[in-house]
C-alpha cells in the first residue's frame, strides 16, 4: 500500500505549483507558470492524472536537475515524472536522462563530500516536446530511497544594512564584466528574501562591454548559447517559452539606416499592458546609434538575474546587434546594459570568486616626480590627453578624480600619490 503526503519542497518553493497528496511529478521546462494550465489541459494531464499530481516546476537549465534531485529524494512517495514544453537550451532532457542512469554529486548542508544521487527509482519517466519528434519513457522497478533531506550546503552571503544604488562596470570581454559584477553583488548587495530564496540586490546596475566571446565559464553551453541568438532572431511566437523575445525585438531589424545617425533608433519592449501580466518582459528597450562607422546599443532591464540571465541576454543581444550592424554594413560598437534591479540569487554566489583587474577605460595615469612637483599624465592609448601638476596628493586627489572611473584604480593611484608626495619631500627615497 502507497501511503501519500503531501509534497514537501526543500528548495525553490516559490517556483513550484504544489498541486496535492499525489504520487506524480510535473516539469514544464521552459512554459512560464501563466500557462502552465493550458499546458497541461492540452496535454490532457488534468484529466488522466487528476488527484495524483502532486507538484508543477519549470527547469530552465541543467543546473535544475539538482534541484529535482533534492526535492523528489525528500519526497518518495513522488512515483512518476512526466516532462513537457519545449527543450529551448537543447540539452535539459538529456540531462534528465543521465540522472536516471548516472549517479550526480549533490552538495549538501554539513557535509565536506557530496552525497551521489539519480533518479532511477522512480518508476516512469516520459516526456514528449510538442512535435512529437523526441517521445520516449523509461521505466524502473528499483524500490523508492528512505526519505533523504538533501538541503542545500550553507553559503557566505555578505549583506549590507544600507543599500547601494548604483555601479559601473567595464568589461573588455563579457567575461570580465560579468566576473566583476557579480563580485560586487555579492559583497555590497541588498539581501531580501524573493519567491526563489535568499536573494542580493543592486539597484541600478550598469555594464559596458566591447566584445562578447563564448567563455567556459558561462552557465551555457556555446550550443546553447548559439540557439539562444535564433531564439532572439526568431519572429515567431513561442507560447510554451517564458520570456519570448523574438516577437518583440523583431521590427529592430527593420529600422532603417538613416534613423541610426539620429536619436530615433528606439525601440520599446515592455509596454504599459505586460504590468497586467504574470511573466512581464525583463527588456524594457533597446536603443541604437552610429559613432565613426560603429553600432552601439543601449539595453535597460527592468529585473535581470545577474547570473543566469545577465551572461545570456548580454552575449545574445551583443549578436543581435552584430547582425544589425553587418545589415547596415557597420562594425559592432560596444553595449551598454542598465539594470533597474540587479540580482543575484544565493544559490548562485560564489565564494571563491575573485573581481579581475581591468585596464581603468578612462585612461592610464604616469605619475613622476620632478624637481619641485609631482606630474601626473592621463593617458588614454598613445595620446596624453591632460598633465596634472601639484606639491601633495590630496589636492591632485580632487583634479584626478574626474579621470578615474575603476574603483580599484582610484585606489591603486591613492597609494602611489601618497608614496610620491613622500619621495618629494624626502621622507623616503
Amino acid at each position: 500500500m502507497i501511503f501519500l503526503q503531501e509534497f514537501e519542497p526543500i528548495i525553490n518553493r516559490g517556483e513550484l505549483l504544489i498541486v496535492g497528496e499525489g504520487d506524480v511529478a510535473v516539469c514544464t521546462l521552459w512554459t512560464p507558470r501563466s500557462r502552465w494550465r493550458d499546458l497541461l489541459d492540452r496535454n490532457n494531464i488534468l484529466e488522466v492524472y487528476g488527484p495524483r499530481l502532486a507538484v508543477v516546476g519549470n527547469l530552465y537549465d541543467p543546473k535544475g536537475v539538482i534541484n529535482i534531485i533534492r526535492n523528489l529524494y525528500a519526497n518518495p512517495h513522488i512515483h512518476e515524472f512526466i516532462v513537457l514544453g519545449n527543450d529551448l537550451s537543447g540539452n535539459l532532457i538529456e540531462a534528465l536522462k543521465n540522472a536516471w542512469i548516472h549517479k550526480i554529486p549533490v552538495e549538501v548542508k554539513g557535509q565536506e563530500e557530496p552525497t551521489y544521487c539519480d533518479l532511477s527509482w522512480l518508476k516512469f519517466f516520459d516526456y514528449s516536446d510538442l512535435s512529437g519528434t523526441n517521445d520516449f519513457s523509461i521505466t524502473s522497478n528499483t524500490e523508492p530511497p528512505p526519505k533523504t533531506i538533501l538541503e542545500p550546503p550553507d553559503f557566505e552571503c555578505a549583506s549590507l544594512e544600507t543599500p547601494v544604488p548604483g555601479a559601473l562596470f567595464y568589461g573588455d570581454t563579457l567575461r570580465e564584466a560579468w566576473d566583476r559584477l557579480r563580485y560586487y553583488i555579492q559583497n555590497f548587495g541588498t539581501r531580501y528574501e524573493s519567491r526563489y530564496g535568499n536573494t542580493l540586490e543592486i539597484l541600478g546596475l550598469s555594464t559596458v562591454v566591447t566584445n562578447v566571446s563564448y567563455d567556459e565559464g558561462f552557465p551555457f553551453t556555446e550550443k546553447e548559447g548559439a540557439a539562444y541568438i535564433d531564439f532572439l532572431m526568431d519572429p515567431n511566437e513561442k507560447p510554451e517559452v517564458s520570456y519570448d523575445y523574438g516577437p518583440l525585438i523583431a521590427g529592430i531589424m527593420d529600422l532603417p539606416r538613416e534613423l541610426l545617425s539620429t536619436r530615433h533608433a528606439f525601440w520599446p519592449v515592455y509596454r504599459p499592458d505586460h504590468r497586467n501580466i504574470a511573466e512581464p518582459p525583463c527588456l524594457v528597450s533597446c536603443w541604437f546609434k552610429e559613432r565613426k562607422g560603429e553600432l552601439h546599443g543601449i539595453y535597460i532591464f527592468r529585473s535581470q538575474d545577474m547570473y543566469a540571465g545577465y551572461s545570456r541576454n548580454v552575449y545574445g543581444l551583443y549578436h543581435f546587434q552584430k547582425k544589425l550592424a553587418e545589415k547596415h554594413g557597420l562594425g559592432c560598437g560596444p553595449m551598454v546594459t542598465h539594470t533597474h534591479s540587479a540580482h543575484l540569487y544565493e544559490r548562485d554566489v560564489d565564494d571563491d570568486l575573485k573581481s579581475p583587474i581591468i585596464m581603468d577605460p578612462a585612461g592610464d595615469c604616469i605619475i613622476s616626480v620632478e624637481k619641485d612637483h609631482i606630474q601626473v599624465d592621463i593617458v588614454r592609448g598613445e595620446e596624453t590627453i591632460q598633465r596634472l601638476n601639484g606639491k601633495f596628493s590630496r589636492a591632485l586627489e580632487s583634479e584626478l578624480r574626474h579621470y578615474v572611473s575603476d574603483v580599484s584604480h582610484a585606489m591603486y593611484l591613492g597609494r602611489e600619490l601618497y608614496k610620491a608626495e613622500m619621495r618629494l619631500h624626502g621622507k623616503f627615497s
